[in-house]
């Protein structure tokens, strides 16, 4: 089996890195078995599920293309609403957008201002281009702040509902109906909201398992599927009829194309967009923490985690800390074309000679101001995993980023 972490598609060739991961299970069988194919470690709880239900610009429920004529109209059919036949823009188009064509934004857990590429820039659009905002969050986030309504809302500990692993398996959720004060479900909200926006029963649901009923009747792969189904372990889809088991892996006979077979696709090899010249010497690149968790509003508000790890710091080769005269645990600048942080240098070997490392996690030295948000193409997912970068000594030190003023 192949396991890939998100690095693999945070490039402009992000979707050709992928291809060749396909490329690389069909050309050696690796596929239509137990412990085998191209296996994504997703980035966040449930990424997997999103996606199932349609949460990508692209796509119906069940991955139906939202320019298939007929899957978009057996959707409108029960929504009772006309589907755009065009794709919607992604997080980082939609930052692209403020203030052009997007003039207002619900976010809902999630924290653009730290997680977005290029971040002073997109901080700037939050900021000065958007005339409206809503937040609905369990923390205070930094986006949050700049947001003119918030709603606060409960942990995924507190809630029923769904949630899908990356093996695509199904899995009841139930909360522990503990909550907090002043706090909501995101089912609670979203019903109250739409009901206030829309005429009708169209948010009259009695609870998280009609919702999901209704998702059966847009959701061909998992039509087959009832709570009481999924009982305490869950099932894997495809799940297309009550009483089916589910797959717990795809493709043992053949694939879905016009004659079942795989496509092997060739690439050719690309730079990144942005690479390293005379001004900016320094291949920068990011990646996460074991202790912290994306830009950190729930794991730096734990004093456990945050005393492993309580501020962001760049990975340097020691024959880089020499010819900049770094000292191992020195202050320096860590600059790009985009923006400057200042964190605590370490000196290791665990790191490539011409390439710094650092982290997304702190809000005081977010690795996301210096990213370049080029895309790739196709997937348009944002250069994450590439910069031209460049280092300064000789500064002052940088005041810790404590966990009370933590963030997602």
């Amino acid at each position: 089996a192949i396991f890939t972490g998100m690095g693999m598609s945070q490039h402009t060739c992000g979707v050709d890195n992928v291809q060749n991961e396909i490329n690389l299970a069909l050309i050696t069988g690796n596929l239509g078995r137990p412990g085998t194919g191209v296996n994504p470690l997703r980035g966040q709880n449930n990424v997997q599920g999103t996606c199932d239900v349609g949460a990508m610009p692209n796509v119906l429920p069940g991955y139906q293309l939202v320019d298939d004529d007929e899957a978009r109209e057996s959707v409108e059919d029960v929504w009772g609403f006309e589907v755009p036949a065009e794709p919607g823009l992604t997080n980082v188009e939609i930052s692209h957008a403020i203030g052009d064509t997007v003039h207002g934004l619900y976010v809902m857990g999630e924290n653009p201002i730290m997680s977005e590429p290029d971040g002073n820039r997109t901080e700037q659009r939050f900021r000065e281009d958007l005339d409206f905002m809503v937040v609905q969050d369990i923390f205070m986030t930094e986006t949050a702040e700049l947001a003119d309504v918030v709603l606060p809302a409960t942990t995924w500990a507190e809630r029923d509902g769904t949630v899908t692993n990356t093996d695509r398996r199904v899995q009841r959720m139930r909360g522990v109906h503990k909550v907090h004060e002043n706090t909501r479900h995101d089912f609670d909200i979203l019903c109250e909201v739409g009901t206030r926006l829309f005429d009708g029963d169209e948010f009259d649901f009695d609870g998280p398992e009609d919702v999901f009923e209704e998702l059966r009747e847009v959701c061909p792969i998992m039509h087959g599927m009832t709570y009481d189904a999924l009982g305490e372990t869950g099932l894997h889809w495809p799940c297309y009829e009550e009483g089916d088991e589910g797959d717990p892996f795809l493709y043992e006979e053949e694939f879905e194309t016009e004659d079942g077979l795989g496509r092997i696709e060739g690439v050719v090899h690309q730079e990144p967009k942005e690479t390293p010249d005379e001004e900016y010497p320094l291949v920068l690149t990011t990646a996460r923490l074991e202790e912290h968790y994306n830009t950190g509003t729930m794991s730096r508000r734990s004093p456990t985690l945050s005393k492993q790890h309580p501020e962001n710091f760049v990975d340097v080769h020691p024959n880089d800390a020499e010819r900049y005269g770094i000292e191992d645990g020195d202050d320096v600048t860590l600059k790009s074309r985009r923006g400057e942080i200042t964190v605590r240098a370490d000196v290791t070997e665990d790191i490539k000679e011409g390439v710094v490392w650092t982290t997304p996690h702190f809000a005081a030295a977010s690795a996301n101001r210096l990213t370049n948000d080029v895309l790739d193409e196709r997937a348009k997912i944002p250069e994450y995993k590439a910069a031209a970068a460049e280092i300064e000594v000789d500064i002052e030190a940088a005041g810790d980023d404590s966990p009370a003023s933590a963030d997602d």
